[in-house]
């Protein structure tokens, strides 16, 4: 790397360290009310950006450490980034562009094609309906899942491809979807 352009990485790092710094004080002043200020539950929403895609995976720990480990997602990627801009003063440029194209696969493949909110959820539900033989069109979903003995599962409407007459269908949701304690539940019937 040209001494020019390690100047720009490690100004980069700097830039980003600011950030989360700042973001990281907005976090705590927001969460814990401090200087007067009232507690805001979307304090952290400057932490989401710099932290991705690590905080995507935050869900998958027990959930007193979810506020813990969202403040500490964006840490990864400042260092990953010093690690990068130490990898390119060491390294020739080609190495470290196919090291940065590497790590950036193996990013947007761990996160690709996963379930991370509800939206994403109900369209896995109607796509594993089409295939239990509902029409595209005519799939009709219940507000929400409903927690049964089996699991939770949402339940739906939809026309039969092959004979045109309604049905119904019911879903489980548990191999993808892990709810959480403050998620809401649709009533029992």
């Amino acid at each position: 790397m040209t001494a020019g352009a390690s100047g720009v990485c490690r100004w980069g790092v700097r830039l980003f360290a600011i950030a989360y710094a700042g973001a990281l004080a907005i976090y705590a002043i927001g969460t814990l009310g401090l200087f007067g200020q009232p507690r805001d539950p979307l304090s952290a929403v400057f932490l989401i950006p710099l932290g991705w895609p690590w905080n995507r995976t935050v869900d998958l720990a027990p959930e007193p450490l979810w506020p813990w480990l969202a403040a500490a997602a964006p840490l990864l990627n400042l260092l990953a980034l010093a690690a990068l801009c130490r990898l390119g003063r060491r390294r020739p440029p080609a190495t470290l562009a196919s090291a940065l194209l590497a790590v950036g696969a193996t990013l947007f493949g761990a996160c690709g094609g996963s379930i991370w909110n509800a939206g994403d959820l109900a369209a896995w539900v109607r796509e594993r309906a089409i295939e239990e033989g509902c029409e595209p069109g005519s799939i009709e979903l219940e507000e929400w899942y409903r927690a049964e003995p089996a699991g939770n599962v949402w339940h739906g409407r939809c026309r039969s491809r092959e004979t045109g007459a309604e049905q119904t269908f019911a879903i489980g949701v548990d191999a993808v979807w892990k709810p959480s304690s403050s998620a809401p539940q649709a009533a029992k019937p």
